[in-house]
Parts: C-alpha cells; structure tokens; sequence
C-alpha cells in the first residue's frame, strides 16, 4: 500500500512499520507547515495551518484507523487518542515552553487584556511578536506526543493473526499461528 493509501483510506489493515511510517510523514508535515510560521505573516500561516491541520486530522484517523483494525479493534477508538493527545498537549504544554525558558502564563497574561480591550487586530499584532519564540516548543512537544501516542497501537498491539471484519491478516502475520 502506497503512503496515500496509508495516510488518506480508513478502510484496510496496516502493520506496525506502515503505521510508523505513516506517523513519520504526517509529523514532517506538520513540522514544515508551523515553520511556514516562520515566513509567512501570522494571519496567512493561521489560516494554512487550520486548512492543512484539518487534512492532516483525517491522515491520523486513517494511519490510526487501519492500525486498530489490524489489532481487530474498531477505529472509532481513535477517538480515544485523540482526546489524549489534546489532555496531554494542554497539560504538557507549560514544560515545553519552560525548556525554551518560555514563560507562557505571564504572555498569556499580558496578551488577554489586549484582545479584551483593543480587539482581535490588535491581539494579532500582538501574538505576531511571540509566534518566533512559539514555533520550537510546539514542534518539540507535537513529536514527544506523536512518539508517546504511537507507541500503542506502533508497539504494544500485535496483529490479528486471523482474517477480522477489517480484511484479511496481514502478510506473514497468520504463517506466525499455523
């Protein structure tokens, strides 16, 4: 299967190592679209990022989809992950600014009246002067949690030896069992 079909088709089964590779690609992805941040004005790099997030959204649900229907699980429990990663990112996401000697809540703090008081271009201008300094930390943070996340279903679920609602066993895997 080719990396399209890995990424974009939920239906199927994948092995471990297509699931890996599947996560490797959608990472550079998104690596490379928040360092569009880097040069490109705040507002066009927010809305590429949202555009390009929300494909990139559907590339993890196949990746992870086809993975779990591989372990004879149901991709709804993607959902699962996802959740995770969203608790794990907020909870997580001071220590990675702090690595980078970022103190996040008092930017925070300083950024909240803007918005309030002055109005969303003003917040935007305002962002803009941090968005250098947010890039690195964001980018750490998303590989540590794709890594921690993937190693689920990458490392810790085997293969459905026998053919399931998703497909047939993988090549190789169903020889291990006979």
């Amino acid at each position: 299967m080719g990396i399209t079909g890995i990424l974009f088709n939920v239906n199927g089964r994948i092995s471990k190592n297509q699931f890996w590779r599947g996560i490797v690609v959608l990472c550079t992805i998104s690596i490379v679209v928040s360092l569009l941040g880097l040069i490109v004005p705040l507002l066009v790099a927010t809305l590429i990022g949202v555009v390009s997030y929300i494909v990139l959204v559907w590339g993890y649900i196949g990746v992870y989809g086809k993975r779990l229907h591989d372990a004879g699980f149901s991709a709804w429990l993607y959902l699962v992950f996802f959740v995770a990663y969203i608790l794990l990112g907020t909870v997580t996401q001071g220590f990675f600014y702090g690595l980078f000697g970022i103190d996040i809540t008092a930017q925070m703090e300083e950024l909240a009246p803007i918005m309030l008081e002055e109005g969303f271009g003003a917040y935007f201008a305002a962002v803009a002067e941090y968005q250098n300094e947010w890039i690195y930390p964001n980018i750490v943070q998303m590989v540590v949690l794709n890594i921690a996340l993937g190693l689920i279903p990458g490392f810790m679920m085997g293969s459905d030896p026998f053919e399931n609602v998703h497909g047939e066993p993988l090549q190789g895997v169903a020889d291990e069992f006979e």
